[in-house]
């Protein structure tokens, strides 16, 4: 909101409280529904790296030759996938609350 409309910080958290307290609906319908989709993306994400990790390391017989087992680096490749994922959907999070606000300040200004 600061970027916004060029407030300082106190002044845009009050007026930026308020918008969404005025158009609570709009902004509870299409945050809970961008967090719905942030997380089966990062899921989604983890899992196909994982996948493809996995086939790298059975198929190929330089791994397969020498892992016992492709489990625990399987899971790290999750887990660290995920962690990545997490960091990049956290930015497009950021993104959609700000085109949000912006949508929700021409809505108001255009009435």
């Amino acid at each position: 909101m600061m970027g916004i409309t060029g407030e300082s910080f106190c002044n845009a958290a009050h007026s930026s409280f308020y918008l969404i307290k005025r158009h609570t609906r709009s902004y509870l319908i299409t945050h809970d529904l961008s967090t719905v989709v942030t997380i089966f993306s990062k899921l989604a994400i983890a899992s196909l790296c994982s996948f493809f990790g996995y086939l790298l390391l059975t198929m190929v017989n330089y791994f397969s030759d020498q892992l016992f087992s492709p489990t625990f680096p399987t899971f790290i490749m999750f887990l660290t996938s995920l962690v990545i994922a997490s960091i990049f959907m956290d930015v497009l999070g950021n993104t959609n609350d700000s085109v949000l606000m912006c949508y929700l300040i021409g809505k108001e200004l255009n009435q």
